[in-house]
């Protein structure tokens, strides 16, 4: 559950980021610092490979069962 949300949290970070480099281009004052652009690409990078091993991670049924048991 924390891992998915942790997902969650870096893709909003990443389209946050990108819509505030879109908005300063489309008024003209784009942002000129190179580290926000490598940045980007970088965080992408890291959601998506986070997101495949969270979606190809051997998820054990009877723990998670239990899991959610104990804290119901």
């Amino acid at each position: 559950m924390l891992a998915s949300e942790s997902l969650l949290t870096l893709e909003s970070v990443v389209t946050s980021v990108q819509t505030v480099l879109d908005k300063s281009e489309t008024n003209g004052k784009g942002i000129h610092s190179p580290s926000i652009h490598r940045i980007l690409p970088n965080l992408r990078s890291r959601l998506g490979t986070s997101a495949q091993k969270l979606l190809s991670h051997n998820w054990d049924s009877e723990h998670l069962e239990n899991g959610w048991k104990n804290k119901v």
